[in-house]
């Protein structure tokens, strides 16, 4: 649609798991008409991970004051309804003022207003559902959509008849071209790469994740002297987590989050962390294996299902939190980055499963919902 203005609002957050699929698509929006004709708009909640990265890549937002329902405490969800009808107020304002063509719900806590006052402006409505079981929000709120597009194929028997499209999770363009280029641990290890361990933890870094990894440590490098690490923390296990490696004398690039996730991939022959879905898509795209651990207080436990759909395609190993002991980790990983051979069929395992035009099919799914033309995906 060059030359056709387009103006799309994009409402969730809390999480990376929601924020970076949310930026591929505006990306993928604004590049597919580079023509100034487009606008983004980003609504998201006070306190969540959007309100500092959307602002830092250069997206206008709005903020909404709106808090959790599933899992909190009592206290949190009776706050959360009462408000409920002050933020439903305030994104009816938002799009008033926008006037946005078509609304993205990418879950999270500020979607749910969002895409209800659409619903009631007669807005066309799109969700993205990033998890093999969705969330109660998207399975409410997939009733106010024309269409809800999925990563992965479990998550289609979710929704109603005919609304659920497969077509991946967003990733920025430069972000899926590079992790398309990379090499894998076969070829790494011909080229005299010493072995890499990618330690992640999702966007807020995972303390049982560390601490399995700090532990097995002393006999992963008894058994791979020359392992190097690169290890994503979170904010508050970064000191502790960096001092255990230097204790032990391990090159390890230690950091709380990783803004570039290019470079954290590029080296690696094996990623070890939990399987959100944001991780599992670019683990898809970079062609590298894992030993996936899933957050087993994910709801729904969305995470073992999410692991389970790699597992069976052959990309991972998933080992349950409750059954990994530090010597266990040690004995898998240390077996595992002691085969290229293996670590390689377990990559082309997951660039198989890879989609790394999701962002420009959900971008043509919000073009045609815009001109009102019949979707061209379904």
């Amino acid at each position: 649609m060059p030359g056709t203005p387009l103006r799309v609002v994009i409402a969730g957050g809390g999480t990376g798991g929601h924020v970076f699929p949310a930026m591929a698509l505006a990306e993928a929006l604004l590049r597919r008409a580079p023509d100034n004709q487009r606008q983004v708009l980003f609504v998201g909640s006070e306190g969540g991970l959007e309100a500092d990265l959307i602002p830092r890549h250069g997206y206008p937002m709005e903020l909404l004051r709106v808090g959790k329902l599933k899992g909190s405490a009592w206290k949190v969800r009776a706050r959360t309804l009462a408000g409920l009808p002050l933020a439903l107020g305030a994104a009816l304002g938002i799009l008033h003022r926008f006037k946005p063509h078509v609304v993205v719900g990418v879950g999270g806590y500020a979607s749910a207003p969002v895409v209800m006052a659409a619903s009631m402006l007669r807005r066309p409505v799109v969700l993205l559902e990033q998890n093999a079981i969705p969330g109660v929000t998207n399975r409410v709120l997939s009733r106010l959509a024309r269409h809800v597009a999925t990563s992965f194929g479990h998550a289609q028997g979710f929704f109603p008849p005919g609304k659920a499209l497969l077509l991946g999770n967003p990733i920025r363009a430069e972000v899926s071209a590079a992790l398309l280029a990379r090499t894998g641990a076969e070829e790494k290890a011909a080229a005299g790469e010493p072995p890499c361990l990618l330690v992640l933890g999702g966007s807020q870094g995972a303390r049982p994740v560390n601490e399995l990894v700090c532990g097995a440590l002393p006999g992963l490098l008894q058994e791979m002297p020359g392992l190097q690490v690169i290890h994503q923390t979170g904010p508050a296990d970064l000191e502790r987590v960096t001092a255990r490696y230097r204790e032990l004398g391990v090159t390890a690039r230690v950091e709380a989050f990783f803004h570039d996730m290019v470079q954290a991939y590029e080296p690696a022959w094996l990623m070890v962390g939990r399987s959100g879905a944001s991780t599992i898509s670019e683990l898809t795209l970079a062609g590298l294996p894992a030993l996936l651990i899933p957050y087993p207080f994910a709801a729904d436990d969305h995470q073992a299902k999410n692991a389970q759909e790699v597992s069976e395609a052959g990309g991972s190993l998933v080992i349950p939190q409750g059954e990994l002991t530090p010597e266990i980790l040690a004995d898998r990983v240390s077996r595992l980055l002691s085969d290229p051979a293996r670590l390689g069929q377990m990559g082309r395992a997951m660039r198989a499963m890879a989609r790394p035009e999701a962002a420009d099919d959900v971008a043509r799914l919000v073009e045609d919902l815009a001109s009102g033309a019949r979707c061209s995906l379904v």
